[in-house]
């Protein structure tokens, strides 16, 4: 029973807002609040996803090549519509739905090529 209520918590924190007038869903908030820079942008350090943000490392009889992701920004972290989690469906399966008005990646990066 302590579980359903735990469930209850989290839905409750996570769905739609009481104190917003807009009845924005809580996730959204959260994740404005705490993630997001004032763009709006949740910054991804590259080094992170790859190794020192070297994607490719080439080098052939003519040239040695480079590229390097420099910068992550994903745009829409916050535009949640809809947010139904943990939803028993089975004796040992939980089921999620999640939708999100947009999502928008944007890599900046840099290609290096030089003579061998």
């Amino acid at each position: 029973e302590w579980i359903n209520s735990a469930l209850d918590q989290v839905g409750s924190f996570l769905g739609p807002s009481e104190s917003d007038p807009f009845g924005q869903l809580g996730i959204n908030i959260f994740i404005r609040d705490n993630f997001l820079n004032d763009k709006g942008q949740l910054v991804v350090d590259p080094s992170l996803v790859f190794n020192s943000g070297v994607i490719f490392e080439g080098h052939d009889m003519l040239t040695q090549t480079t590229m390097t992701i420099k910068s992550i920004q994903i745009e829409g972290a916050d535009s949640f519509k809809e947010m139904d989690i943990l939803n028993t469906i089975g004796k040992h399966t939980l089921q999620n739905k999640l939708k999100l008005g947009f999502l928008h990646i944007v890599m900046e990066m840099e290609a290096e090529m030089k003579a061998s």
